[in-house]
Parts: C-alpha cells; sequence; structure tokens
C-alpha cells in the first residue's frame, strides 16, 4: 500500500487521488502538493490535516508541515467521498 519513504509528494488529482498513499518520515519537514488536472469527481477541495483547501484547475496547492507523531492518517475531499491517506514513521 505505502511505497518509499519520501517527504516531498506530488499528488495528481483526476477524479481521485494519484498516488492515493504514501510514507512520510517523522520529525523531517514535509511538503505535500495536489494538482487537480481535471473537473472530474467531487475533487475540487481537499481537507488534509484538518486543513480545507480548495484545489483550483491546474494550479497547485502545497501543505507543508512537520509530521511529528508516528501512524496513519487519512485526508478526504470535501464531500469525503474520494480518500487517501498517508504513514509516519
Amino acid at each position: 500500500m505505502f511505497g518509499k519513504i519520501s517527504n516531498e509528494v506530488a499528488i495528481t488529482v483526476d477524479g481521485a487521488y494519484l498516488p492515493n498513499s504514501f510514507k512520510l518520515k517523522a520529525g523531517l519537514p514535509a511538503k505535500v502538493t495536489f494538482t487537480r488536472v481535471s473537473d472530474k469527481g467531487c475533487v475540487g477541495e481537499v481537507i488534509f490535516n484538518d486543513e480545507l483547501r480548495e484545489l483550483p484547475l491546474n494550479e497547485p496547492v502545497t501543505f507543508e508541515f512537520t509530521p511529528d507523531k508516528e501512524g496513519d492518517f487519512k485526508w478526504t475531499c470535501g464531500m469525503e467521498m474520494a480518500t487517501g491517506t498517508y504513514s509516519v514513521k
């Protein structure tokens, strides 16, 4: 489910999240960038780390944070229909 650990992740939003799972290393600054490339589905906004942001078409939206606790965390579209997860190790 989760690939290699990288603290810079690019997610393509095309009716779903691609990739929809990734790993981060605890204690290191992380950048997770969402870029919506189509109007498919209900993914015009994302709730990531409890923060709701609009995803304008073809404009990258980046969340920068330092994960400080280990575990699995979920993100969703505004309607909670499209989801993804990330793991902190």
